[in-house]
């Protein structure tokens, strides 16, 4: 931290202009010299619902894979609040991992019990991820993100600024 503040003495020292972006996920544990130096401060809250169906949509939307409707989408997004982007991200790669596990062992059983060619993207595109897939993910994924949010928002009204310039 020491040095961190050093440097930053340092640039508005020098010609020219310097932006410094920083990001926390403890702003409270950030002692009053850091936060001097910090101009604004804005909160980036959790992804509201078409946010969270968006940021699914993107990951889990690849046709040759994915058996996902928009009415899936939106169900997911309804499940998914207090869910961060990063939560999100862990159950879109825990419901591909899962389908992928489980065509691997597919293959493992063709090959001991069979000589016929195995084609492991056909097999993928056999068995594409289904709302139920996503929905087992989400009851072994528990969200991180309502945990702090009070603290968050009592840190936001206290040292926070609106973001406008």
């Amino acid at each position: 931290k020491t040095e961190l503040l050093i440097q930053m003495d340092g640039l508005s020292k020098r010609k020219g202009q310097v932006f410094v972006l920083a990001a926390s996920n403890l702003p409270w544990d950030l002692d009053q010299a850091m936060l001097r130096r910090l101009e604004k401060r804005i909160l980036v809250g959790l992804p509201d619902t078409e946010s969270r169906k968006y940021i699914m949509r993107k990951l889990l939307s690849h046709d040759e894979y994915s058996s996902l409707t928009d009415t899936d989408f939106e169900c997911l997004a309804q499940a998914t609040e207090n869910y961060s982007g990063a939560d999100l991200s862990l159950v879109c790669k825990e419901s591909a991992m899962k389908k992928l596990r489980q065509v691997m062992t597919q293959i493992a059983i063709m090959e001991r019990d069979s000589d016929v060619d195995i084609n492991p993207s056909q097999l993928l595109q056999q068995n594409k991820i289904t709302l139920h897939d996503v929905q087992n993910a989400l009851s072994s994924t528990r969200p991180s993100g309502g945990m702090y949010r009070v603290r968050y928002e009592e840190w936001q009204t206290k040292y926070g600024s609106d973001g406008a310039q």
